[in-house]
């Protein structure tokens, strides 16, 4: 960090302060002191945490913000940012007090980790994920004694997950059988315990669903700070609801130009349907994306779009099953910027003889081709994977830490539009499957700003995705559950694509002849998961 070694001090206090908290956070970030533990989450240690992060905060308002070089002005306002929204999240928005969930898929999402990274020989892992498993108790009582009154979608949500969690436990005992095979009357105990755990866990939501009358919505005040803090945009509730209901309006006429050049005679609705009917069978649904990942990759690199790390990995996996009931289709997990080993999954969630057959035949029209061909490249390349795997070279060490939804979110949204205007769609009907994604993301806002400020009820947004964006039911109630506990994170996709498609024609203007795509790719890129505006200040080298 230029210039100031007090502050390089405070991001690696920060840091540590952040992996003793947030164990399994550590783990996803690659580093791996903390891999024995869960966390606590009982009253006292959540204070302590407030505590801690308010001292941080002290200290850093002594160091000055107006710094000589433009990286430790950016860093200085990215660590600001970051405490006050963990302090709100803790102190205000209390996610820990309302939703169940949350302790159910941190026990296994801390597992996961273990099992699914080699970084360390199995039998090491499997030691880390035997003392998780020890925790898991503990922390599924602290989720009973802290979470009184949850929403009625919380409760809900959290005995799928935890039901999934169930069904997780039986690949954990093929991993430790794998593992430790001379030692199952050592973790074999540990294991019923856990599994007792999650049993008696889900048995409390299904007692407490009933009269469950909590309320998940945000509100306007904190929407609007997190507008502000985390995501560092000009926007509040207004001003984004209106941007949204702005580009679905100007994107289905979009639709409505694109559907005219497949076929005049048939109607949006019909086109649509005729596209969904292309999708692979159930068992070759993975395959299908494999496929589509590796070719656009290959395009990538034919058209020098940008760089692709030397040493990345991408392995497409089933989604994991204590995340299928929020995750329809599919997802990224990254590799964490500490990690040695840079291997991304991508998951595919799949649709499974259990399903009822009518549930069957919805998933699958969800995955068809034209979705598969768009969604490859948002969660592979030049989307997500390539972004993250590109940000966790940076340097800096508070930019590792980075997770900016807007710019993440924002880059894989630019990726579908910039590989239209590419030529990598040849087929008209992927274009209008994009401009549909496109118009699904400009009705997250108008979900996430409604129904977090009580304009908009469960019912009408998963109508608005079912009726005005074609998205299959079971998929769009999956979808509004996920944005019930992810307030403002929806509205990240459509702002950040704006945000970087603006970033580009200034950069035009300003390199003139030297422009090249790549170069604009690689700046974005060469900056880290940081919010736009900072990295629009570096670009400028303004603030």
């Amino acid at each position: 960090m230029a210039g100031n070694p007090e502050l390089q001090k405070l991001v690696d206090d920060y840091a540590s302060f952040l992996f003793s908290k947030n164990p399994v956070a550590a783990t996803a970030l690659g580093v791996h002191t903390e891999d024995g533990r869960l966390g606590d989450y009982d009253e006292a240690s959540l204070k302590e945490e407030i505590k801690g992060l308010k001292a941080l905060k002290q200290r850093l308002a002594k160091i000055p913000a107006d710094g000589p070089a433009i990286e430790q002005r950016i860093e200085h306002e990215y660590l600001s940012s970051k405490l006050d929204t963990w302090i709100a999240d803790l102190e205000e928005i209390r996610a820990l007090q309302k939703n169940p969930s949350m302790y159910s898929e941190l026990c296994m999402y801390g597992i996961f980790l273990l099992m699914s990274r080699d970084f360390a020989p199995a039998p090491d892992r499997a030691k880390s994920v035997i003392s998780r498993l020890k925790e898991m108790p503990r922390v599924l009582g602290q989720g009973k004694e802290n979470v009184k009154n949850p929403p009625k979608v919380y409760a809900e949500i959290a005995r799928d997950v935890t039901k999934g969690g169930e069904d997780f436990l039986i690949e954990v005992s093929r991993f430790l059988e794998t593992a430790l095979p001379k030692d199952k009357a050592g973790w074999s105990s540990t294991l019923d315990e856990a599994s007792a755990a999650l049993k008696n866990y889900r048995a409390h939501l299904e007692k407490i669903l009933p009269e469950a009358r909590g309320n998940f919505a945000l509100g306007e005040k904190m929407f609007n700070f997190k507008l502000a803090r985390d995501f560092m945009v000009s926007h509040d509730c207004s001003s984004l609801e209106k941007l949204g209901k702005k580009v679905f309006e100007e994107t289905k006429k979009q639709m409505l130009d694109t559907a005219r050049e497949i076929d005049p005679r048939k109607s949006v609705d019909d086109t649509m349907t005729e596209i969904k009917k292309d999708h692979p069978e159930a068992a070759k649904v993975k395959e299908s994306y494999e496929r589509e990942m590796l070719r656009a990759k290959h395009f990538v690199v034919e058209k020098d779009l940008v760089a692709i790390p030397e040493g990345e990995t991408l392995v497409c996996i089933d989604t994991p099953v204590f995340e299928r009931s929020t995750i329809p289709y599919a997802a990224y997990l990254p590799p964490g910027p500490f990690e040695e080993k840079q291997q991304g999954f991508f998951y595919v969630t799949p649709v499974t003889p259990s399903m009822p057959k009518e549930e069957q035949l919805e998933r699958l029209k969800g995955h068809n081709m034209s979705s598969i061909i768009t969604c490859s490249l948002h969660e592979a390349y030049p989307g997500h994977h390539l972004q993250l795997v590109s940000a966790n070279r940076v340097k800096s060490k508070m930019r590792k830490l980075g997770d900016s939804n807007v710019l993440a979110e924002g880059w894989a949204l630019y990726c579908e539009e910039m590989m239209y205007e590419q030529g990598f769609y040849k087929d008209p009907r992927v274009r209008l499957y994009q401009l549909k994604d496109s118009l699904w993301r400009a009705a997250r806002i108008m979900i996430d700003v409604g129904i977090h400020t009580g304009k908009m009820s469960i019912d009408e947004a998963v109508d608005l995705l079912v009726n005005g964006v074609w998205i299959e039911k079971p998929n769009a109630v999956s979808e509004v559950k996920r944005y019930t506990t992810s307030p403002t994170q929806p509205s990240s996709y459509m702002l950040g694509k704006i945000e970087i498609m603006s970033m580009r024609e200034d950069y035009m203007q300003k390199m003139k002849g030297g422009f090249s795509l790549k170069k604009f790719h690689q700046a974005i890129l060469g900056a880290g998961t940081i919010p736009p505006r900072l990295i629009r200040n570096e670009l400028f080298q303004n603030t």
